[in-house]
């Protein structure tokens, strides 16, 4: 057998396959746990939405297994992310998948392509429920601070949202009950 010791100091120029098995594994179980974690986002916006205290409880229990995994796979990247990093010649906080997709070879770009984009795609839509899940709470809190506003008036105005979404302060409202009772 015979075995070529690497040059030093040569940085390569493409992503070997054994790399690429490597980022292919961890990006299918990062894509794979970040689906879970969406459909309990998914159930704890519905259980803000209908304020069901119970089932919100329940989502965060459901989510707490799934944080611990996402920890391990964030560890697991750094140390994959780092072994790639020392056969490119970069340090593993410079590392982009894009930037690993163009210089992956031929006969593993599209599999890697695929496997980037559908982790992509489960990372967008995690975004996009934290966005209506903070929308959700925000609406709720606005709600709440309305109501204490109006029945007992006093502090800040209550603020509710128009068709585009956008914040607009009610007018004043008259006290229901008397804070002097």
């Amino acid at each position: 057998m015979n075995i070529t010791a690497p040059v030093i100091g040569t940085v390569a120029t493409s992503l070997a396959s054994a790399d690429v098995d490597l980022l292919m594994a961890w990006m299918e179980d990062e894509t794979t746990l970040q689906q879970e974690l969406l459909l309990v986002l998914q159930a704890q916006r519905e259980a803000l939405r209908v304020q069901d205290m119970p089932g919100l409880e329940a989502c965060l229990k459901g989510a707490s297994p799934l944080l611990a995994r996402l920890e391990e796979l964030t560890r697991r990247r750094l140390r994959v992310f780092t072994a790639v990093g020392r056969r490119l010649n970069m340090g593993a906080d410079r590392i982009r998948l894009t930037q690993l997709e163009s210089i992956t070879l031929p006969q593993d770009r599209e599999r890697f392509s695929t496997a980037r984009s559908a982790l992509v795609v489960a990372l967008e839509a995690i975004r996009a429920v934290n966005r209506a899940n903070a929308a959700v709470v925000r609406c709720g809190l606005d709600l709440h601070r309305a109501i204490v506003h109006t029945v007992f008036g006093g502090g800040d105005e209550p603020v509710t949202y128009n068709r585009s979404a956008q914040s607009s302060m009610l007018p004043p409202v008259r006290r229901v009950i008397s804070t002097e009772l």
